[in-house]
């Protein structure tokens, strides 16, 4: 699902010279818990706003980091859906799709039990209900907070381990 977006912290200069004094794989740690708590808060949201037939669909939403941390400390997750656990139609549910013409189906009547074979199946539009773009809408600033207190939160914590003497 190609739903893009970025959130921006006031103050991050500041943040990333404390987090530059720290050793890497401290920083690192810290880094990765707050953007992981930020990201928890907007699939939250996506899964409160997703409509519910299954459940599969809700139960997709991931928050999954996005590889390894860039060398200037950018650290991504991501709010998606998996495909291997039902998120495979997020995309038609959130953008919904134009009317389509299946070529040939297969279906049972409920009277009888015996299939039909129906050429050209008129099955329709299905329209769009947004759930993950209206989340991250609605949420990048409680998110982007969640992250700044999050980062000062770990720095403290990780720089006083570090001045007792601890691995931090």
């Amino acid at each position: 699902m190609a739903v893009v977006g970025s959130i921006q912290i006031q103050g991050m200069k500041q943040l990333q010279h404390a987090l530059d004094r720290l050793p890497k794989n401290v920083a690192r740690k810290v880094s990765r818990r707050s953007v992981r708590r930020g990201a928890v808060i907007i699939q939250a949201d996506a899964k409160r706003r997703v409509p519910v037939d299954t459940g599969a669909l809700k139960r997709s939403i991931r928050v999954v980091e996005s590889g390894r941390m860039s060398r200037n400390g950018i650290v991504l997750f991501r709010v998606r859906t998996i495909r291997k656990h039902g998120g495979y139609y997020a995309n038609l549910v959130e953008f919904g799709t134009q009317p389509r013409v299946v070529a040939l189906a297969k279906l049972r009547d409920k009277a009888t039990g015996r299939v039909r074979l129906i050429k050209n199946l008129n099955v329709g539009a299905m329209p769009a209900k947004p759930f993950m773009r209206p989340a991250f809408d609605t949420k990048k600033q409680e998110a982007a907070r969640a992250i700044e207190a999050e980062l000062r939160r770990g720095i403290e914590e990780e720089a006083r381990l570090l001045a007792k003497g601890g691995k931090g």
